[in-house]
């Protein structure tokens, strides 16, 4: 309805990398038919993805493509970083706590693939599992931000489908003040970032005993 009453002169399209769920090829090209410009975004790091992606660029679906994950891909036209509004991280305009009680935090979902990450660092890390719609305080961005602020460090996970990229939560921890723990892998020093200045790289396959 939007498309057709709207007339919008920009379509941007976040798409989702999972075939079951994502758009068939002859909707997109109506939603082209509609807009003067579409863009794409969404993650584009993994490996598992260069199929998809060299598909949307052959058949010209989109006008623009943007990977928001920290990655180096040829097959978009433009690599940059998740955007974060800082205003969640002002507490004097939101109330947050400015005590950081909290030494070493994990914040976001908890899949059977983080798991042995969140295991590395033993009794050291303190984790809040992050759930949409299940009644806990996560429900709301601004209570995960309040959280972070909590935190003197935060441990990313680096990981995205059989590659490695820049999560949203670096530039969380960032806003929030902590410390960053990174997956020496990510391709985080990319981005002008250096291990031991900015960030402390680690493995997981060898993080337990993190003071």
């Amino acid at each position: 309805d939007i498309l057709l009453d709207g007339r919008p002169d920009v379509v941007v399209y976040r798409s989702t990398l999972n075939r079951e769920r994502m758009l068939s090829d002859e909707t997109l090209r109506w939603i082209k038919s509609k807009a003067r410009l579409v863009l794409w975004c969404s993650e584009s790091s993994s490996p598992n993805y260069a199929d998809l992606l060299r598909h949307y660029r052959d058949e010209r679906l989109f006008d623009f493509s943007v990977g928001t994950d920290g990655g180096d891909t040829d097959l978009v036209d433009w690599n940059t970083l998740w955007p974060c509004d800082p205003w969640w991280y002002l507490a004097t305009k939101v109330g947050h706590p400015t005590t950081k009680d909290i030494n070493i935090g994990f914040g976001g979902s908890i899949g059977d693939d983080r798991r042995p990450l969140i295991a590395s660092f033993g009794d050291a890390l303190t984790v809040r599992e992050r759930k949409a719609g299940n009644g806990e305080e996560f429900d709301r961005y601004g209570s995960y931000a309040a959280w972070m602020m909590r935190c003197r460090a935060v441990v990313n996970d680096a990981t995205l489908d059989g590659g490695y990229a820049v999560k949203n939560r670096v530039i969380e921890a960032g806003l929030a003040g902590c410390l960053l723990f990174e997956d020496y892998r990510s391709p985080l020093k990319r981005w002008g970032f250096e291990p031991g200045i900015d960030y402390m790289k680690f493995d997981p396959a060898i993080a337990t005993g993190v003071p």
